[in-house]
């Protein structure tokens, strides 16, 4: 396993351990999860903003010259404080948004679960079904069918908490498969020492008739 793939598989373990964690703030405290949500999405965007337009103050002129950060920066500042302001207009999008990540995190299983039946994989049936369940939940979650956003958010929570757990035994596990691939790909490779002296045996043999 490569470099690069070594760093989408931290990346994933990453992700999936956030989206447990805000599964279960979500699970035990619903309404004080969207705020502490919002104030860290605002305050990010805001503080982000500000790193961009002072990066483009203190740069050399020449470097800036084609960089929109200053554009950048001023827009993130806008909309964090865009966020903060109008929190309940945010708080009406967050079960949606969240719930496009649990059928994100779908997609990725079936693009996983389809790799597995293309290395020839037994088990990719399982991951397939874990797939379509996630996709499942997300579009209820989108659809929002429930009466109360506490309701929602704990179901969310819960959506979330599975989309982690799965997300990461199918990385391990896709890693596993992965590797095992490649054991077997370099096993069968032939060594061009061994297959030079081959062909010298075969000419040998060829000449002496």
């Amino acid at each position: 396993m490569d470099k690069t793939q070594k760093n989408l598989r931290t990346g994933a373990y990453i992700a999936s351990v956030c989206y447990i964690v805000v599964g279960l703030v979500a699970i035990v405290m619903p309404e004080s999860m969207l705020k502490l949500l919002i104030y860290i999405v605002g305050g990010a965007c805001i503080v982000g903003g500000a790193i961009f337009v002072i990066n483009y103050l203190i740069r050399d002129v020449k470097i800036n010259y084609f960089r929109n950060d200053f554009l950048h920066g001023l827009v993130a500042i806008l909309l964090g404080i865009i966020v903060i302001l109008k929190w309940e207009t945010v708080i009406s999008m967050v079960p949606l948004c969240l719930g496009i990540l649990v059928m994100i995190s779908g997609c990725i299983k079936l693009q996983n679960a389809i790799d597995l039946k293309r290395m020839n994989s037994k088990s990719w049936t399982r991951l397939l079904i874990v797939a379509v369940v996630n996709l499942v939940l997300g579009a209820v979650l989108v659809g929002n069918p429930f009466k109360t956003t506490v309701l929602l958010l704990r179901v969310l929570g819960v959506g979330l908490i599975f989309s982690g757990v799965t997300d990461l035994f199918s990385t391990k596990f896709f890693s596993k498969v992965w590797k095992e691939q490649e054991v077997t790909a370099t096993a069968t490779e032939v060594d061009p020492a061994e297959k030079t002296a081959e062909d010298a045996e075969v000419k040998a043999d060829e000449t002496e008739k």
